[in-house]
């Protein structure tokens, strides 16, 4: 996905930005008062405090390996990252879903 922008777009700027912690409760209730307000079905719990911690690490992962090549894709464009893992985590004092309970509506 970066490099069809990169390369469609050389002076584009692209920032990643990671998921921040999840609390798994949540989004099940979330995802299951959606599905009933469309007449589905609950979905089965998908996401883990440990899944979306490997997906945010990823991002950052993809991010700094963009940046490292950064000269040889020409043009004055640049990929840039944000770590919001690690801005709620740090901001939460940590990972625990009472912890990150305050900054979920």
């Amino acid at each position: 996905m970066v490099d069809s922008v990169r390369s469609a777009y050389p002076d584009a700027h692209v920032i990643l930005v990671n998921a921040p912690p999840v609390i798994p409760s949540v989004w099940h209730d979330i995802m299951a008062a959606n599905a009933k307000r469309h007449g589905d079905p609950p979905p089965e719990l998908d996401r883990t405090l440990e899944h979306s911690e490997q997906y945010a690490k990823a991002t950052l992962e993809v991010a700094a390996d963009f940046q490292s090549k950064q000269s040889s894709f020409g043009g004055k464009g640049a990929v840039h990252k944000v770590g919001a893992w690690d801005l709620v985590s740090k901001m939460a004092g940590g990972t625990e879903a009472d912890m990150l309970s305050k900054y979920y509506v």
